[in-house]
């Protein structure tokens, strides 16, 4: 069975089409982290279109979750160590999940940087713009990049004290696509919380063509390809 995988699709080097090496390293520890952002895109032509929606990110130290606004999935990763990161694609309303292995990833090629999942984009495209002085936003302070990532235009106002961008503008030929942060909350101020899929019936990537008869599973294979990412 030919079964697709809903990674979520982070602003970054995968959204942004840019892709970058990043140096490897671990992140020092963070504490909670919620951000809401709206992600905006404009396609300049002889009628104009425009789109966006907005999406949540829950972070801890060893858990990210993503999810966008009104729905009823959200996209888990969680790392025991540097070297092994699983994904959980949770379906809240139905409670169930269908979880990858670190081996599974790898096999489909969706493998993630730890860093990125954190940060949302590629540290090493942020390397590669110039910082051009600081802009203020929610209450802080943010450091202002601009420049070029393979002849693409970008724009990027870094929040270094919590790793996290409040803008991520890109533009190429008629097209713009950026991301806002609307809300940022830290520390014991965090009200979402991630997800309790303890009492949820968790299916295996791996089992997932011995489940083909399966109502849940039929919906995934007609879902494949249809469904919005970040």
């Amino acid at each position: 069975m030919k079964t697709g995988i809903y990674l979520a699709v982070i602003l970054g080097a995968v959204l942004l089409g840019v892709q970058a090496q990043a140096a490897d390293g671990a992140r020092k520890e963070v504490p909670l982290i919620a951000a809401q952002y709206e992600t905006r895109s404009i396609q300049l032509a002889r009628r104009p279109q425009a789109s966006r929606h907005r999406w949540h990110l829950l972070r801890s130290a060893r858990q990210v979750e993503v999810w966008n606004a009104g729905e009823s999935q959200r996209q888990r990763w969680q790392r025991a160590d540097p070297g092994a990161i699983e994904y959980s694609h949770l379906f809240t309303g139905a409670r169930k999940s269908v979880d990858y292995t670190a081996g599974d990833l790898r096999s489909l090629g969706r493998y993630p940087d730890w860093k990125q999942l954190t940060g949302v984009i590629d540290p090493a495209v942020l390397r590669q713009l110039t910082r051009s002085g600081q802009v203020a936003v929610l209450g802080r302070q943010a450091e202002r990049y601009l420049g070029q990532v393979n002849g693409v235009d970008m724009e990027i106002w870094w929040l270094a004290e919590v790793q996290l961008p409040a803008l991520v503008r890109r533009v190429y030929g008629d097209r713009e696509v950026s991301i806002h942060l609307l809300d940022l909350q830290t520390g014991e101020a965090v009200s979402p919380s991630f997800a309790d899929s303890g009492d949820y019936d968790h299916l295996d990537y791996a089992d997932l063509g011995d489940l083909e008869a399966d109502p849940f599973v039929q919906q995934l294979q007609l879902a494949e390809g249809g469904h919005r990412h970040h």
